[in-house]
Protein backbone atom coordinates (compact mmCIF):
# COMPACT_ATOMS: atom_id res chain seq x y z
CA UNK A 1 0.00 0.00 0.00
CA UNK A 2 1.51 3.68 -1.15
CA UNK A 3 1.21 6.64 1.00
CA UNK A 4 -1.98 8.42 -0.59
CA UNK A 5 -3.71 5.10 -0.23
CA UNK A 6 -6.28 4.96 2.25
CA UNK A 7 -5.23 2.95 5.38
CA UNK A 8 -8.17 2.38 7.92
CA UNK A 9 -7.51 0.10 11.02
CA UNK A 10 -9.83 -1.81 13.35
CA UNK A 11 -9.53 -2.91 17.27
CA UNK A 12 -10.99 -6.50 17.63
CA UNK A 13 -13.26 -5.91 20.57
CA UNK A 14 -12.35 -9.65 21.26
CA UNK A 15 -8.72 -10.41 21.39
CA UNK A 16 -7.08 -6.60 21.06
CA UNK A 17 -5.99 -7.54 17.73
CA UNK A 18 -5.41 -4.30 15.34
CA UNK A 19 -6.94 -5.41 12.23
CA UNK A 20 -6.78 -3.33 8.74
CA UNK A 21 -9.69 -3.14 6.62
CA UNK A 22 -8.83 -4.25 2.76
CA UNK A 23 -10.75 -5.69 -0.10
CA UNK A 24 -10.33 -8.88 1.01
CA UNK A 25 -11.62 -8.94 4.39
CA UNK A 26 -14.48 -6.56 3.69
CA UNK A 27 -17.79 -8.54 3.21
CA UNK A 28 -21.73 -7.65 2.93
CA UNK A 29 -24.42 -9.97 4.20
CA UNK A 30 -28.27 -9.92 4.06
CA UNK A 31 -29.87 -10.07 7.57
CA UNK A 32 -33.17 -10.28 8.97
CA UNK A 33 -33.93 -8.72 12.63
CA UNK A 34 -35.92 -10.90 15.04
CA UNK A 35 -39.22 -8.91 13.89
CA UNK A 36 -38.29 -9.66 10.11
CA UNK A 37 -37.13 -6.50 9.08
CA UNK A 38 -34.08 -6.69 6.51
CA UNK A 39 -30.94 -5.29 7.29
CA UNK A 40 -27.26 -5.39 5.10
CA UNK A 41 -24.28 -5.83 6.84
CA UNK A 42 -21.08 -4.96 6.21
CA UNK A 43 -18.54 -6.48 8.37
CA UNK A 44 -14.85 -7.45 8.46
CA UNK A 45 -13.68 -10.75 10.50
CA UNK A 46 -10.76 -10.69 12.95
CA UNK A 47 -7.99 -12.13 11.22
CA UNK A 48 -6.97 -13.07 14.59
CA UNK A 49 -9.92 -14.99 16.41
CA UNK A 50 -12.33 -14.34 13.25
CA UNK A 51 -14.77 -12.11 16.09
CA UNK A 52 -17.67 -10.19 13.18
CA UNK A 53 -17.06 -6.52 13.32
CA UNK A 54 -19.75 -4.74 12.19
CA UNK A 55 -19.03 -1.75 10.05
CA UNK A 56 -22.41 -0.39 8.50
CA UNK A 57 -25.93 -1.33 8.43
CA UNK A 58 -28.40 -0.78 5.34
CA UNK A 59 -31.61 -1.29 4.81
CA UNK A 60 -33.82 -0.98 1.76
CA UNK A 61 -34.54 2.48 2.47
CA UNK A 62 -31.18 3.62 2.54
CA UNK A 63 -29.53 1.17 -0.68
CA UNK A 64 -32.04 3.17 -2.61
CA UNK A 65 -30.63 6.36 -1.26
CA UNK A 66 -27.02 4.95 -2.33
CA UNK A 67 -27.92 3.69 -5.40
CA UNK A 68 -29.66 7.33 -6.25
CA UNK A 69 -26.37 9.30 -4.70
CA UNK A 70 -23.37 6.65 -6.69
CA UNK A 71 -25.77 7.74 -9.89
CA UNK A 72 -25.28 11.25 -9.60
CA UNK A 73 -21.90 10.62 -8.67
CA UNK A 74 -20.87 8.58 -11.51
CA UNK A 75 -22.42 11.42 -13.65
CA UNK A 76 -20.54 13.95 -12.09
CA UNK A 77 -17.22 11.89 -12.49
CA UNK A 78 -18.10 11.30 -16.08
CA UNK A 79 -18.84 14.79 -16.70
CA UNK A 80 -15.72 16.17 -15.17
CA UNK A 81 -13.46 13.61 -16.98
CA UNK A 82 -14.67 15.13 -20.35
CA UNK A 83 -14.48 18.61 -19.99
CA UNK A 84 -17.93 19.53 -18.79
CA UNK A 85 -19.24 21.29 -15.15
CA UNK A 86 -21.65 19.78 -13.07
CA UNK A 87 -24.95 22.23 -12.70
CA UNK A 88 -25.30 23.36 -9.17
CA UNK A 89 -28.60 21.52 -8.92
CA UNK A 90 -26.72 18.13 -9.54
CA UNK A 91 -24.42 19.45 -6.72
CA UNK A 92 -27.22 20.30 -4.45
CA UNK A 93 -29.30 17.12 -5.14
CA UNK A 94 -25.85 14.66 -4.53
CA UNK A 95 -25.07 16.75 -0.96
CA UNK A 96 -28.85 16.77 -0.06
CA UNK A 97 -28.94 12.62 -0.90
CA UNK A 98 -25.41 12.22 1.05
CA UNK A 99 -27.31 14.02 4.23
CA UNK A 100 -29.56 12.08 4.26
CA UNK A 101 -28.25 8.84 3.52
CA UNK A 102 -25.97 9.69 6.35
CA UNK A 103 -29.05 10.62 8.83
CA UNK A 104 -30.61 7.40 7.67
CA UNK A 105 -27.78 5.32 8.34
CA UNK A 106 -27.01 7.30 11.51
CA UNK A 107 -30.64 6.60 13.10
CA UNK A 108 -31.06 2.52 11.57
CA UNK A 109 -27.70 2.14 13.54
CA UNK A 110 -28.98 3.65 16.44
CA UNK A 111 -31.83 1.08 16.44
CA UNK A 112 -30.25 -2.15 15.38
CA UNK A 113 -28.05 -1.21 18.35
CA UNK A 114 -28.07 -4.34 20.86
CA UNK A 115 -30.59 -6.78 18.42
CA UNK A 116 -29.83 -10.27 17.02
CA UNK A 117 -29.26 -10.49 13.50
CA UNK A 118 -30.35 -13.93 11.63
CA UNK A 119 -29.48 -14.97 7.92
CA UNK A 120 -31.86 -16.26 5.33
CA UNK A 121 -31.66 -19.14 6.85
CA UNK A 122 -32.71 -17.78 10.20
CA UNK A 123 -29.26 -18.75 11.97
CA UNK A 124 -27.44 -16.15 14.60
CA UNK A 125 -25.09 -14.11 12.76
CA UNK A 126 -24.48 -11.10 14.99
CA UNK A 127 -25.59 -11.64 18.60
CA UNK A 128 -26.19 -8.04 19.77
CA UNK A 129 -25.18 -6.26 17.38
CA UNK A 130 -22.91 -3.22 18.12
CA UNK A 131 -21.66 -0.55 16.13
CA UNK A 132 -18.33 1.17 17.04
CA UNK A 133 -18.89 5.15 17.20
CA UNK A 134 -16.20 7.65 15.65
CA UNK A 135 -14.35 7.88 18.13
CA UNK A 136 -13.52 4.11 18.91
CA UNK A 137 -11.83 4.02 15.24
CA UNK A 138 -8.46 4.15 15.10
CA UNK A 139 -8.80 6.12 11.33
CA UNK A 140 -12.74 8.18 11.81
CA UNK A 141 -12.80 8.80 8.04
CA UNK A 142 -15.32 6.42 8.12
CA UNK A 143 -16.97 8.32 4.89
CA UNK A 144 -13.89 7.25 3.10
CA UNK A 145 -14.26 3.55 4.23
CA UNK A 146 -17.62 3.90 2.50
CA UNK A 147 -16.33 5.52 -1.05
CA UNK A 148 -13.34 2.88 -0.72
CA UNK A 149 -15.45 0.01 -0.17
CA UNK A 150 -17.92 0.81 -2.75
CA UNK A 151 -15.06 1.88 -5.34
CA UNK A 152 -13.04 -1.33 -4.26
CA UNK A 153 -15.27 -4.03 -2.82
CA UNK A 154 -18.96 -3.28 -4.74
CA UNK A 155 -17.08 -3.94 -8.29
CA UNK A 156 -16.69 -7.60 -7.32
CA UNK A 157 -19.35 -8.82 -6.19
Amino acid sequence: MNEKELKVERVCNKCGEVNELRQCNVHKKDCYTEAGEFIRVIYSKCERCGEIDVLQVDSMQTIRIFNDYKKLLLNAIKKRQRGDSVSKKEDRKQKKLSESLKLKRNELAERCNGINLYDKNKNLFVKSLTLKKVGDIIDSDMWCVQKWFWLHVKRTN
